[in-house]
C-alpha cells in the first residue's frame, strides 16, 4: 500500500470518547464485615478497536489470577449489540459512544448511570496515496468511508466541517459502514480512498 497521509481531527481529540455504563442498582452487600465479601464475576462488553484495547490489562491480569474478581468479556461491532444485553441484565457494564450512553440513561429513566469518559483521540482521518487531504477543509467534494452513522463519529464529523464552511452530505458524502474491517478491506482495493477510521485500524490499514 502506498504511503497513507493521516490528518488527525484535532477537535476531535475532545469529541470522540468511549463512555462506560453500567445499570444503576447497586450489588446487594451481607451484613456484617464487609471486607469478607466474595468475589463476584463482572460481565463486560466492548467495541472492536479502542473501547476493548482499554480493557485488555484487566481481563490478562483476571486470566491471571491478579484479580479479586472474575470478568467476562463480551466484543461486539456494533453498540447496538451490546445494549439490549445491559438493559436486560445479562451485561453489567458496557463501553460505548458516551451519545448512547446518554440516550440509555434518557430511555432508563437514570437506570443506567455513566462511570466514566475513557477513550480520546482515536479518531483520524487518512488518505490512501496522494496529499490530496491537507485540512479539513480539503474535504470538499469528496467521498468519505466512515463508521459510526448516528453515532459520535458522525456527531464530530459534522461539527468539524460545519467549522469549516462545509456541509456534511451536500459537501462532503460519507458511505457508512457497520464495520471497521470493511473499511481497511477497501482501502486495500481503492487508490486515493478516504476514511475516517479509528485506531488500531488506521495501523493496520497502512
Amino acid at each position: 500500500m502506498k504511503k497513507m497521509i493521516s490528518l488527525l481531527l484535532a477537535l476531535a481529540l475532545a469529541l470522540t470518547l468511549c463512555a462506560c455504563v453500567t445499570p444503576k442498582t447497586p450489588m446487594p452487600i451481607e451484613d456484617g464485615d464487609k471486607s469478607a465479601a466474595q468475589p463476584v464475576t463482572v460481565r463486560l462488553g466492548g467495541l472492536k478497536g479502542p473501547t476493548s484495547m482499554g480493557m485488555v490489562k484487566l481481563l490478562d491480569d483476571a486470566e491471571s489470577g491478579a484479580t479479586e474478581n472474575g470478568y467476562e468479556f463480551t466484543m461486539a461491532a456494533s453498540a447496538n449489540e451490546l445494549t439490549p444485553q445491559l438493559v436486560q441484565g445479562e451485561l453489567d457494564i458496557i463501553a460505548v459512544p458516551a451519545n448512547v450512553a446518554a440516550i440509555l440513561y434518557n430511555q432508563t429513566e437514570g437506570g443506567v448511570e455513566l462511570l466514566a469518559a475513557g477513550t480520546l483521540g482515536v479518531l483520524y482521518m487518512v488518505e490512501k496515496g496522494g496529499e490530496t487531504v491537507t485540512d479539513v477543509a480539503s474535504l470538499s467534494g469528496k467521498t468519505i468511508y466512515a463508521t459510526g452513522k448516528g453515532a459520535t463519529p458522525e456527531y464530530a464529523l459534522t461539527y468539524l466541517l460545519s467549522q469549516h464552511g462545509l456541509t456534511l452530505g451536500t459537501d462532503v458524502q460519507v458511505e457508512w459502514k457497520s464495520e471497521p474491517t470493511e473499511i481497511v478491506a477497501l482501502m486495500a482495493e481503492q487508490e486515493n480512498a478516504v476514511a475516517m477510521l479509528p485506531q488500531p485500524f488506521v495501523t493496520v490499514a497502512q
